[in-house]
């Protein structure tokens, strides 16, 4: 077997792809579109069931309506593209596998798990899914480099933008949610819910807020406009405040890169010493802080619901109940849950339990072993990548950690979310190859330009 690498293209081929999506890229990121739509809603429209249905090819419990012949043919072509993609570069694919051993290693798992699953099927099933994810992942980034790939997600974002704006207004029985007594009602366009909406809509908006880019330019300003628009509308106060959080995680990033190495140090200390207060006083406070956000103190019954699961956890502590094979409605274990809580509901709202419940210790082990890495490698590119080139992969791991307190957005099948963070990973590792090549070389970020390493 050959030796994995992560190989940097010549700077030739670097300038040839310097500006999105050109010429021969040009009509491959069209083709790309109807996989990454069907991800980005979970394999599941809300116009296919209407907006209280669950199942199909979405996260959530056990399928409660058949997707049908189109919805059957939909993902079967989304697969068929997918797996002519990567058999387009399975050299470099099957390189990145054998590289990325603890993110192989975590999709494998997934459908290893069918050996103790409580339901096989659906761990075999799902987990092939999340296995072709994960490769697709590795063909992104080795056909695309960063710039490229956020044009393609702002294309797409485009596409759920105008869709689900056409739902809204014209098909409002599919388009907006009627039936929630928190928030009245919201727009969730062309997902299964608003709380998906607004959250698939914050990582389609992140790419257009990196700073180096032209910020004055119309399409931008519309875009930034409208997909912000659509998250507000679709009152989900979680989704906003992690918004928040990414737009002051990007102004702190531009700052910091203005400062000297020492200066930048005594800010991070002092950054830490205000945080930790704040971070006792929100413990404290929680309720009072909730509530002025519109939240039950109880983050609207997940710390009830969190308390529950961790008995479930320490009844399979290792390798838990399988992937994907926990939340099996009425039956089994997630049953149990249901009955002594009154409430129906599908996952955890917490990636850490949700993990623990599927794939036990070991699978939550592996994960945080990525995200470890992942953080290193954000670090290094921060300390020396003064261009902002791999900013947006920073801010991918910046989503993730504060999606995943109180929701899911890793190790999910069909999913563009889970998809985007093993890009964020890989991605993140390929520029610190590259930097470091690029230090030797005694060059710039990918543009040639002098670059001043630490």
């Amino acid at each position: 077997m050959p030796t994995a690498t992560l190989e940097r293209p010549s700077l030739e081929s670097e300038i040839q792809r310097s500006a999105p999506i050109k010429a021969v890229h040009q009509r491959l990121g069209w083709v790309l579109i109807l996989p990454l739509l069907f991800f980005a809603a979970h394999g599941q429209f809300s116009f296919q069931f209407g907006t209280s249905a669950t199942g199909g090819f979405a996260p959530g419990p056990v399928s409660a309506a058949d997707p049908g012949i189109s919805g059957y043919a939909l993902a079967g072509i989304t697969y068929f593209i997918v797996a002519l993609l990567i058999r387009s570069k399975l050299g470099g694919v099957i390189s990145f596998a054998t590289h990325f051993k603890m993110l192989t290693f975590l999709a494998l798992l997934t459908v290893g798990s069918t050996v103790w699953s409580q339901s096989p099927l659906r761990s075999a099933l799902h987990g092939i899914f999340y296995l072709a994810g994960t490769l697709f992942a590795y063909y992104l980034v080795i056909r695309f480099d960063p710039a490229e790939i956020m044009a393609l997600v702002k294309r797409l974002g485009v596409v759920c933008c105008v869709l689900g704006l056409i739902t809204v207004v014209l098909f409002p029985r599919f388009g907006l949610v009627h039936n929630d007594l928190r928030s009245g009602v919201g727009w969730q366009g062309i997902f299964i819910d608003r709380t998906t909406a607004a959250k698939c809509l914050v990582f389609l908006l992140s790419p257009a807020l990196i700073f180096p880019i032209q910020w004055r330019k119309p399409s931008r300003v519309l875009y930034i406009v409208l997909l912000s628009l659509m998250i507000i509308m679709a009152h989900s106060v979680g989704s906003i405040f992690v918004l928040c959080i990414y737009v002051g995680f990007l102004v702190s990033l531009r700052f910091m890169r203005k400062l000297d190495p020492r200066a930048c140090l005594v800010v991070i200390i002092l950054g830490f010493a205000v945080a930790l207060p704040v971070a006792i006083s929100a413990y404290e406070y929680g309720p009072i802080i909730l509530k002025a956000f519109g939240r039950d103190p109880t983050l609207t019954g997940r710390t009830v619901i969190w308390g529950f699961l961790v008995r479930s956890i320490l009844k399979r502590p290792i390798l838990g109940y399988g992937y994907y094979a926990f939340w099996l409605g009425l039956k089994g274990e997630s049953g149990r849950v249901i009955y002594a809580l009154n409430w129906t509901f599908g996952y955890a709202h917490n990636d850490l339990l949700e993990i623990f419940l599927q794939l036990g210790l070991t699978g939550v082990a592996v994960f945080f072993l990525t995200l470890l890495k992942a953080v290193k490698d954000a670090w290094f590119c921060f300390r020396r990548d003064r261009t902002g080139h791999y900013d947006w992969y920073l801010g991918l791991i910046v989503l993730t950690i504060f999606y995943n307190i109180d929701e899911v957005t890793v190790l999910l099948p069909n999913d563009l979310l889970s998809i985007l963070y093993v890009v964020a990973c890989c991605g993140l590792a390929v520029a610190v190859r590259q930097i470091k090549q690029d230090k030797l070389l005694g060059v710039g970020i990918s543009n040639g330009s002098s670059l001043p390493l630490a």
